[in-house]
């Protein structure tokens, strides 16, 4: 800083300025208080100055300005008000100090509320981890694979019984595409899993099921082969033979399930073997691709079959995708 100095100040000699008091002062301006240049300039009673020499008491009582005023009563004045803002910028910094302190705690303190979670919440996603981490075995004593495996069974082993029951009731059969048999079925009413496909399909009549396309494996037979017959069957001339095969195509999947799990007796199907029977035979085990010794899967077959309704009945179908629904 240059000060010009002042006209109204008398300086004493050069050689009684005091050392330690030009010091101390030194000292005070490099302080890290309030700049004591711009304090000075705005105070308005107030003149600036260049330099304060300090040599002893008695040379500052002679340094008095025109208005009776010693400088160094402005000097102590200007000290004392630059000390109490320094002790007032202390204590401001010291209380943002504290509050930040208390702030950046609270912050914390919220975030990990937030983020810890409670009881009930850490034991789901402790769920929800171990779930991720099984793996879901895909089997053969999965609900859709025992499902299709009933129907499987059931609509093979009656359309068998169907094909017996033509060949006693007609001498002769015909051959090629004009053969009085049932043909395979396509695969999809068996591979179909769905609840709701399989409740309709209990309900069904064995008339409706075996006129479905036959599988495409049959070159020489047209799709429709089966329905063909059907028809014959049921329009026979013969009295014995139409009521018989009318009687016979009006049973429903249902109705044949109940006598082939000895639940419910049907006249009609009295000779048909029944689920236990069959694997309890090797021979006729195999027809249908099950192990005698699979003690296992058996029984689970039988449960399915014995609670085949209900377990359909309990299963909840599989809801519509709204884009599906809203069109």
């Amino acid at each position: 800083m240059n000060y010009l100095p002042d006209e109204n100040f008398e300086y004493p000699e050069e050689d009684s300025f005091s050392y330690n008091n030009q010091h101390l002062f030194d000292l005070f301006l490099d302080s890290g208080t309030t700049n004591i240049d711009d304090y000075i300039q705005n105070q308005k009673d107030i003149q600036t100055f260049n330099h304060l020499y300090f040599k002893s008491i008695e040379a500052q009582s002679s340094l008095i300005d025109k208005n009776g005023n010693k400088p160094n009563d402005d000097f102590e004045k200007l000290k004392i008000e630059a000390d109490e803002k320094k002790i007032c910028k202390t204590q401001e910094a010291t209380f943002k100090q504290k509050n930040d302190g208390k702030k950046s705690k609270e912050k914390i303190i919220f975030k990990i509320d937030k983020k810890t979670p409670t009881k009930n919440k850490r034991e789901k996603l402790n769920e929800k981890s171990e779930n991720k981490n099984k793996i879901t075995v895909h089997d053969k004593y999965a609900y859709d694979n025992i499902i299709r495996k009933c129907k499987f069974i059931l609509i093979s082993h009656i359309m068998d019984f169907i094909n017996e029951k033509i060949k006693e009731k007609f001498k002769f059969i015909g051959h090629g595409t004009k053969i009085k048999q049932l043909m395979k079925l396509n695969k999809k009413q068996i591979s179909n899993a769905k609840a709701d496909f399989n409740i309709e399909l209990m309900n069904k009549q064995l008339k409706e099921i075996f006129s479905d396309d036959i599988t495409k494996r049959y070159t020489k037979y047209p799709l429709k082969k089966n329905e063909i017959l059907i028809k014959e069957l049921i329009n026979e001339k013969d009295d014995e033979k139409r009521t018989y095969f009318n009687n016979l195509f009006s049973l429903t999947f249902l109705d044949c399930l109940n006598h082939f799990i000895n639940k419910k007796f049907i006249p009609i199907l009295h000779d048909l073997e029944l689920f236990k029977e069959i694997i309890n035979d090797s021979n006729k085990s195999k027809k249908k691709n099950l192990d005698t010794n699979d003690k296992e899967y058996l029984n689970e077959l039988e449960s399915y079959f014995e609670n085949y309704e209900n377990i359909l009945r309990r299963k909840k179908p599989r809801q519509k995708s709204k884009k599906n629904s809203s069109l």
